[in-house]
């Protein structure tokens, strides 16, 4: 998953502040060569060299290729629906620390986390997380507050509210549209998914 971070971030740092565009995205898809280079260079942090040519770490570097690709290419159809109805994308964020202090019965609390993306289109701030694992055992959306401290299947939704609390202390103002949600890499063509409650 962290090399998967770390080669998003890299292809998608020139457009940092600016609109995305599909040419853009078109343009980076098509450089396969960088993506791999990129993603050699994430996993040589990792691993060694010998133990990228076969096996399970192989079996992983080619996983993480495909779902680059994939999500490139639900990028690409993302950003096209918007163009078409006459909207864009801006990315404002990327893999970025935020934290906030919090007083809790007479604490201080330091809360942070690392922010994959965070973009806006038609006025509405998304937080962004990359998910490259799987979607079982993990529920974005609930109508039972309670329970998100106590059932272990809402964490992550616990950490979307966060991110999304962090980015709107630091960056946003009070009347910004914020929502959070999760891009699974393993199902690119599902897009955006967003928190409920």
């Amino acid at each position: 998953g962290s090399a998967v971070h770390d080669v998003l971030e890299k292809l998608y740092q020139d457009v940092l502040g600016k609109e995305l565009s599909v040419d853009f995205v078109k343009n980076i898809a098509s450089q396969k060569e960088i993506i791999d280079q990129l993603l050699r260079q994430s996993f040589a942090e990792r691993f060694d060299d010998e133990s990228l040519k076969r096996g399970k770490n192989y079996l992983l570097y080619r996983v993480c290729l495909k779902l680059i690709r994939e999500f490139l290419k639900q990028e690409q159809s993302n950003l096209q629906m918007l163009d078409d109805s006459g909207s864009s994308m801006k990315l404002l964020l990327l893999e970025s620390d935020m934290e906030q202090v919090l007083t809790v019965s007479g604490h201080q609390v330091k809360v942070k986390g690392k922010v994959d993306r965070v973009e806006e289109s038609s006025g509405i701030v998304s937080v962004a997380d990359y998910k490259t694992g799987g979607q079982k055992g993990i529920s974005i959306t609930s109508d039972n507050f309670p329970l998100l401290a106590t059932d272990p299947k809402y964490a992550k939704g616990v950490q979307l509210m966060t991110y999304a609390r962090l980015y709107w202390k630091s960056k946003g103002s009070p009347d910004v549209r914020l929502r959070s949600g999760i891009y699974w890499l393993r199902n690119s063509p599902g897009g955006f998914d967003s928190w409920k409650i």
